[in-house]
């Protein structure tokens, strides 16, 4: 059997992981002086609460490469085989410690993928990845899987405000005053595995819109999965009905963003992604 194995910030709930037989491998967030492991000690809507308050912003970190190790010769002792999923590799050292990791154990029966995406979009690849293997899908089948619902898998959110991105150091000062003036609502995406700028709206409803029109100008009307992904977010109700309206939705989930990707984008924050349903 090929068991499949992610980090926290696919931000699947542990009741699905348990049921699909995946394995989370936690990054963690330093608040305060103490290290929180991400879905273990510390959850997104708690830290959420806690975040606007801390002063300096919390720091995250990746999982070492022992964690990763450990985690692996647990799952090789019974001899199967591991497909390892994993946040960007422009975004996080996750998957360079899951890819020493793996060098430390069995290389031979491990592949590490670099989703190039994060949250939402990367809990879609390992759920599909873990259908497969449940259906009895052989390792290299299944790589090949999730490379290709990589080749279409956009993620775009909208923020409250940019202060988080730039208190983090991921994006300049003046571009974040800018957007505060104006009073924009602000959409970032995720586009080869970087994180950019995206359309700039002047209401929370028309930055919804830009977010529906993204994804059917990539799916028009043809089977997708979708996931939203929100943080204290108030209209995650209204922007799936948005979303079944306008595509032709075969599932649709919904992952609370945890907090190593909330200290980047703040409260009321929520954004979609898409993958062409398997078949």
């Amino acid at each position: 059997m090929v068991r499949i194995v992610t980090d926290s910030t696919a931000n699947i709930a542990p009741d699905l992981a348990a049921q699909l037989g995946i394995t989370i491998v936690p990054l963690k967030v330093q608040m305060g002086g103490k290290a929180y492991s991400e879905g273990v000690d510390l959850t997104g809507q708690e830290y959420i609460q806690r975040l606007p308050s801390q002063n300096p912003l919390p720091t995250t970190s990746q999982p070492t490469p022992v964690e990763f190790e450990d985690t692996y010769n647990k799952l090789l002792t019974g001899g199967d085989e591991i497909v390892s999923i994993h946040l960007s590799s422009d975004l996080s050292g996750t998957h360079n410690s899951a890819s020493i990791g793996m060098n430390s154990t069995d290389p031979g029966k491990i592949s590490v993928v670099d989703a190039r995406t994060v949250s939402a979009g990367l809990a879609l690849l390992v759920i599909s990845a873990a259908e497969m293997a449940q259906a009895g899908k052989s390792r290299d089948e299944i790589v090949e899987g999730v490379k290709k619902l990589m080749q279409t898998n956009p993620l775009a959110l909208t923020l409250d405000t940019l202060e988080y991105l730039k208190r983090g150091g991921r994006i300049g000062g003046a571009q974040a005053l800018i957007g505060g003036l104006l009073k924009i609502k602000p959409t970032i995406e995720i586009k080869n595995g970087k994180l950019e700028a995206g359309e700039r709206a002047r209401s929370r409803g028309k930055a919804l819109e830009l977010l529906v029109e993204k994804m059917v100008n990539t799916f028009g009307n043809k089977p997708v999965w979708i996931g939203i992904a929100e943080v204290a977010s108030p209209d995650v109700a209204e922007f799936e009905r948005m979303l079944r309206e306008r595509l032709n939705v075969q599932r649709l989930y919904v992952f609370t963003i945890g907090p190593v990707v909330a200290t980047h984008t703040g409260p009321n924050t929520i954004g979609v992604t898409g993958i062409y349903a398997p078949n």
